[in-house]
């Protein structure tokens, strides 16, 4: 019996050690996003907080990454009306780097790849603020009314002539690391500057499926190309 008891709490331990590895990150990053854009010829700026978790990745089923990231944030609005809006999306641009996930090793200088495990302390490290380089920067969408999906046309930021064509240019963009907070309270948002979800209150529509379906066709039908990614993933995450 007593055996069996040791057994159960070995079983046990080993169980809230693999917990313990999925749930504790390896490193926690809290950064803002800040866009001055000229659109119509009026300046407009907009920013937002994202933070990014970083887990060390148990490989199982085939899983050859050894750090595998969670993000949680939203699209930044930049408004040039109370209607017209523009939406910094959650998603990567013409550079893999650029995805939120990913940019902060990047524009800080730790890895001009991905992000491995002997680096990933350093991370944590960072502070100060940096200008983000066109061919990093994130894709958009431009509503001519925030209430209407279908009004959505992209606008690839990272590409300034094609944005020009459309109205937009970019003024500056930069990155500063901000507050993370106090794990674990921070895994929740909880603690240090907060992260931004100002977007949920500007589309009503973000969680209708057949609202997303018409803004993910219009952004298609605009020259964006998404992959296999959430709609909904693309404003909140």
């Amino acid at each position: 019996m007593r055996r069996f008891g040791l057994i159960v709490v070995l079983i046990l331990a080993v169980l809230g050690l693999g917990l313990a590895t999925l749930t504790v990150p390896e490193a926690l990053v809290r950064y803002r996003t800040t866009v001055t854009l000229v659109v119509d010829g009026k300046t407009v700026t907009g920013s937002g907080i994202i933070q990014v978790s970083y887990f060390k990745n148990i490989r199982l089923g085939g899983a050859s990454a050894s750090i595998r990231e969670e993000t949680k944030g939203a699209a930044i609005p930049i408004f040039i009306t109370e209607r017209d809006v523009i939406l910094i999306l959650m998603a990567g641009g013409i550079n893999p780097r650029s995805n939120p996930e990913l940019i902060v090793p990047v524009a800080f200088g730790v890895s001009s790849g991905g992000i491995d495990l002997e680096n990933l302390h350093r991370l944590e490290t960072l502070s100060g603020t940096r200008e983000i380089p066109t061919p990093l920067l994130r894709p958009a969408a431009r509503f001519s009314n925030i209430s209407d999906p279908t009004t959505a046309k992209f606008i690839p930021l990272y590409d300034p002539e094609v944005a020009a064509l459309r109205g937009v240019e970019v003024q500056r963009a930069t990155i500063e690391i901000v507050a993370p907070g106090i794990w674990p309270f921070n895994l929740f948002g909880a603690t240090g500057d907060p992260i931004s979800t100002s977007v949920i209150d500007q589309i009503l529509w973000i969680d209708s499926e057949p609202k997303q379906k018409q803004f993910h066709e219009a952004l298609l039908k605009s020259g964006f190309s998404s992959g296999a990614v959430e709609t909904k993933s693309l404003l909140l995450n």
